[in-house]
């Protein structure tokens, strides 16, 4: 009967714990001040060519589709990468599929300046896609 009660308690807390954290992700501003906007403001403001999207995934997944317009930049490749086109736009925003890449490229860019840095929400890709988006795909 013990070993039940730990397991249920066990269970309890895991449970919580994933609410938990599903929720930071959606907050307004989290994690080091980088601000969130959501896709639909984001996909208005892209018509104005007010946004750039950063696709931080590798050149294969990139190139089996990602939001039509979004520039290729890995995080490794930040500090070779011409970056002085950013600051043409209001909302430079990094993504990959879930946004755990789009999320260290959004802190690298804060880190060196750029205060025009966002996520999205919901996040990366898959947001995108689950809001009824287009991908665009590289022709090989």
């Amino acid at each position: 009967m013990r070993v039940h009660n730990l397991i249920l308690v066990f269970l309890a807390l895991t449970f919580s714990m994933d609410l938990y954290s599903a929720s930071w992700w959606d907050d307004e501003h989290y994690m080091h001040d980088i601000g969130v906007k959501s896709i639909q403001f984001l996909y208005q403001e892209k018509l104005r060519n007010r946004v750039l999207f950063i696709d931080t995934r590798e050149k294969e997944e990139f190139n089996e589709g990602h939001i039509p317009g979004a520039i290729h930049l890995r995080l490794v490749d930040i500090d070779k990468a011409d970056l002085s086109r950013l600051k043409d736009y209001d909302f430079v925003v990094p993504y990959c599929l879930k946004d755990f890449r789009g999320y260290e490229v959004a802190r690298k860019l804060k880190s060196i300046g750029f205060d025009n840095v966002f996520m999205m929400t919901p996040s990366g890709l898959r947001g995108w896609q689950k809001s009824g988006k287009i991908l665009e795909y590289n022709q090989i």
